[in-house]
């Protein structure tokens, strides 16, 4: 009779992730990143936030900016489906260092900076694709150097892209 090695499914493990190891560079994910944390002004969304004395800690712009363009680059248009990414897949988790915005926070964010984040889409889509601004620190980020690029569409692709990883 053969045997086999023993195991069980009910039984608690720890798995250490570190979420920078998950920004493989050469990937889209790693440029938004960098990009952001790097190279962009974020300053223009300061301006809007209102808690300096009292209220609730707000998420960090750069945060909610890297989950909007990495979703929108997969087709991925839906606040409460980019939740759900936050939740589950691991590249979310590390840009957005596993937070999960609220599908509100993040529909909210959308609609109160419309032009800020179609400026920082251009300007990241185009040196993520040309892979010149996160390789060199000499190229300006001027809307003249970055033509617009919209975001993939397509609802049916986005969901098997986040359950699977794949287009």
């Amino acid at each position: 009779m053969p045997r086999f090695k023993a195991y069980n499914y009910d039984q608690n493990a720890m798995v250490v992730i570190n979420y920078q190891d998950q920004l493989q560079p050469g990937t889209f994910e790693h440029a938004v990143h960098y990009l952001i944390e790097h190279k962009l002004d974020l300053s223009v969304f300061h301006p809007k936030y209102r808690n300096d004395a009292t209220g609730r800690l707000a998420y960090d712009p750069a945060i909610l900016l890297k989950i909007i363009l990495f979703a929108y680059s997969k087709g991925i248009t839906s606040s409460r489906e980019m939740q759900w990414c936050c939740e589950t897949n691991i590249i979310f988790k590390a840009l957005s260092c596993d937070t999960v915005p609220h599908f509100t926070t993040l529909a909210s964010f959308v609609s109160r900076h419309a032009d800020e984040i179609k400026r920082y889409s251009n300007k990241c889509y185009w040196c993520a694709t040309n892979k010149a601004c996160w390789v060199t620190s000499s190229l300006p980020l001027t809307a003249a150097r970055c033509p617009p690029t919209p975001p993939k569409s397509g609802l049916a692709r986005s969901k098997n892209w986040a359950r699977n990883g794949t287009n």
